[in-house]
């Protein structure tokens, strides 16, 4: 049979919505927030923004209804990467609160486009506390939320690509007694001081932070200045996370994505024990370039949580990244980063037809025929 070219002739075509436009997105099936596909709903977006989603919407006069041959779903949201980690980071001294990793983003490097293949629409880059002979880089600086894709100028990025310059502040809370260039903190004990004198010059309290942590320890104090000093924190987690999962109760944790050599039966049980404690899972390709969806077909298969395991790609990387509802989910207000996928995202056999990012086709895969 011959793939259906409405998805090609419509959502493909570089359709764009521009702020007076309304345009009702009717696919097979709408990905919903607890996993599952509710066929016969549909999407209408205006401009950038969602503006309802449902069986029964709201149908503006004149309004264009466009119908799609797939499964429409959130785009990815990559809730950390390294992968351009060389220019993300500053080794020159332990506080650095000023840099921008936004500055340091290649945005010529391919990963751009190949995410966007895959079907994430953001990636939350985040500055490397891990220097090179510094392994106590305790403020790292700002992480920063860019959209996918390419065809946008170096000149213009700053417009075209950014969502969020400036979204969390990275602590690198790691144990270990290695010496720092400045001959210190050489402790978690020194970390923890510098942390409190920081916050009180740096907007930690309102902006919230990103905490690598490898211990028990790490995430105690972490917790504990942060409760001093009055600002919100996340764990990005490092090291066997099962020595010290048990700390992590009921919180939001980011944790690399599954590679070829990560793999092991402990990993996936460390993963149902996480779950089983309510603890939240973004997951991040970090510095590897592992692929999120493979990731999180694996993490529903552990535990057993379709749902969740969307979220750890979608809603909880977006929560990560400070756009908590704003983006990874199809609902009223958020934006209109979308995939049209051929089946469930996390069906091994689904594959992207096209991407929109913010009300704008951005990619669509090439027309192919298909034989029985």
């Amino acid at each position: 049979m011959i793939l259906s070219t409405l998805l090609l002739s419509t959502f493909a075509s570089g359709h764009s919505l521009n702020g007076t436009d309304a345009v009702v997105l009717q696919p097979s099936a709408v990905l919903l927030p607890n996993g599952t596909l509710e066929e016969g709903a549909s999407v209408l977006l205006r401009g950038d923004k969602i503006l309802a989603v449902g069986k029964s919407i709201p149908m503006p006069p004149g309004v264009k209804k466009i119908q799609l041959d797939g499964i429409l779903a959130p785009g990815f949201v990559d809730a950390f990467s390294l992968r351009n980690s060389s220019s993300l980071q500053e080794s020159s001294r332990a506080l650095t609160p000023a840099l921008r990793a936004i500055d340091g983003v290649q945005l010529e490097h391919p990963f751009w486009e190949e995410a966007l293949q895959a079907g994430i629409t953001s990636v939350h880059v985040v500055p490397n506390p891990l220097g090179e002979g510094d392994p106590y880089h305790v403020l790292a600086g700002w992480s920063a939320l860019l959209r996918t894709g390419t065809g946008f100028g170096v000149d213009s990025y700053l417009e075209s690509r950014t969502l969020v310059s400036r979204s969390r502040q990275i602590l690198g809370t790691l144990s270990g007694w290695e010496q720092s260039r400045e001959g210190g903190p050489s402790s978690l004990a020194g970390i923890a001081g510098m942390l409190a004198d920081a916050a009180s010059t740096v907007p930690l309290s309102r902006h919230g932070t990103l905490a690598f942590v490898d211990s028990a320890e790490a995430v105690r104090l972490v917790r504990r200045v942060g409760k001093e000093q009055k600002f919100a924190t996340y764990f990005l987690c490092r090291g066997d996370v099962a020595s010290y999962g048990g700390e992590l109760s009921a919180s939001l944790v980011g944790l690399p994505a599954m590679s070829d050599s990560t793999f092991s039966p402990r990993l996936l049980e460390t993963w149902r024990r996480l779950h089983t404690a309510d603890v939240r899972i973004a997951f991040g390709t970090d510095r590897s370039g592992a692929s999120l969806r493979e990731t999180a077909m694996s993490f529903a298969h552990a535990t057993g949580d379709l749902a969740a395991a969307m979220a750890a790609i979608t809603s909880h990387g977006a929560e990560i990244a400070g756009m908590g509802g704003k983006l990874g989910v199809i609902k009223p207000g958020a934006r209109a980063d979308l995939v049209l996928w051929s089946a469930h995202p996390l069906d091994a056999s689904s594959r992207v037809q096209a991407v929109m990012l913010a009300g704008k086709t951005a990619w669509s895969a090439p027309f192919q025929e298909v034989k029985e």
